[in-house]
């Protein structure tokens, strides 16, 4: 949600030593199923994919439609739970009408501020640079790519039947400092997936990528490495 290609730019000169690596971006699309479809579109015949939090429900979906395209898996502050219940659903569009009346009222780069710092762990909320880069990619989106972001999440599906079925090798990761995400939840998909990895990053938020690119890095390359063996 309200990520752009920039989120993983840190890591990039690494990973490119040892994969093609394409950034997926749909700043206005309204559901999952869309966002995969756009993944599958665009992606070589078989591929690894890797989303983060919004862009990790967008994986199940890939892995979901096509598994036997995807040759690894990662999963990165994200969730496997569909809506739950109605309660649940209410309680996302009340929380996303109030994010846009404050963007109407304050304007964007107000609720930015606002919504940036409950992404990183706590130890980080005062790295300037660090929020002033998630706030700066927020507002590349805006008002526009929120609203959209928001609609996506409400349709997202339940992937507890996909996880025992995933054969394709899977990088499962959280930090242990998300409020977002918590590790118990990147836990408990990984004991759902057979075989997968699990790296819980220490003192790292929900925007890891951002936060401690290294770390992603050192996990994903030995993950990578697998995929070629």
């Amino acid at each position: 949600m309200l990520c752009d290609h920039s989120y993983y730019e840190p890591q990039l000169v690494e990973l490119q030593k040892v994969a093609e690596v394409s950034i997926a971006q749909y700043p206005t699309i309204t559901t999952i199923a869309e966002m995969a479809q756009i993944v599958l579109r665009a992606a070589p015949e078989r591929f690894a994919v890797a989303g983060h939090s919004m862009g990790g429900r967008v994986a199940q979906e890939v892995a979901s439609r096509a598994p036997a395209r995807v040759i690894g898996l990662g999963l990165f502050g994200t969730d496997y739970r569909g809506i739950l219940s109605e309660e649940e659903r209410s309680g996302e569009e009340v929380r996303r009408q109030q994010w846009l009346d404050m963007i109407d009222k304050e304007g964007f780069h107000h609720f930015a501020q606002q919504w940036a710092p409950r992404l990183v762990a706590p130890s980080r909320r005062t790295q300037h640079q660090l929020i002033s880069s998630i706030v700066q990619m927020a507002e590349r989106l805006g008002r526009a790519g929120l609203n959209a972001h928001c609609q996506a999440g409400l349709s997202r599906a339940d992937y507890s039947n996909l996880l025992p079925r995933i054969e394709a090798p899977t990088l499962v990761m959280g930090g242990s400092e998300d409020i977002v995400r918590p590790p118990e939840v990147h836990r408990d998909i990984a004991s759902r997936i057979p075989n997968a990895r699990l790296a819980i990053l220490d003192g790292v938020g929900h925007m890891m990528s951002l936060e401690d690119p290294d770390a992603v890095t050192a996990h994903m390359l030995p993950w990578l490495a697998s995929l070629h063996a």
